[in-house]
């Protein structure tokens, strides 16, 4: 719908050459990539691989985590438990019966607070170093579209102007508590 038109912008998007002759992408809005969640109780650091040995971490199948990840489980540097959804190892992540489990920051928050109740999601905490390279996401404006330069304009000065005065930095925050879940 993007690409022919019909609709004036899209979101979250990755960037791709590919896409981007078809769409003019806006500044960096967030980043999206997973890091590694764990309980509260547990006083878990990590930079690379080797500190995850001995762990059980929770993967969802279909996810892609990472060559050097998954070489990691297969090798039994850690043990890698598959299973076949993101509830799933939330349940076994709350039980103690995983350590880790790798998720997207926000969608790992929201996923959190949509199954649990506030007391229990705040038993949960993420190590800020990321599995993998963050990836940047972007609005995308058609470029079929005319107004597309302007309204990209207008959306970049927006978002600069949110980030400056400290106003994005709340909203992420509120978000990650549930402030804008019905």
């Amino acid at each position: 719908m993007s690409e022919v038109g019909e609709v004036a912008a899209s979101f979250p998007w990755s960037y791709q050459p590919d896409r981007a002759q078809e769409h003019l992408y806006s500044d960096a809005i967030g980043e999206y990539g997973y890091v590694f969640f764990h309980l509260k109780t547990s006083h878990f650091d990590w930079r690379q691989l080797d500190d995850l040995r001995g762990l059980t971490i929770g993967g969802t199948n279909s996810y892609n985590y990472g060559e050097a990840f998954v070489s990691g489980g297969e090798q039994g540097l850690f043990r890698l438990e598959w299973v076949s959804s993101d509830k799933l190892n939330w349940h076994k992540l709350l039980a103690g019966r995983i350590d880790l489990f790798p998720s997207d920051i926000e969608a790992g928050y929201a996923e959190l607070r949509k199954l649990f109740p506030a007391e229990t999601v705040n038993q949960v905490t993420h190590h800020p170093h990321p599995l993998k390279p963050l990836t940047t996401m972007h609005l995308l404006f058609p470029r079929q579209v005319p107004e597309s330069a302007d309204r990209l304009a207008r959306f970049n000065e927006g978002l600069r102007l949110l980030r400056e005065d400290g106003r994005m930095d709340q909203y992420l925050q509120r978000s990650r508590q549930g402030g804008y879940q019905n």
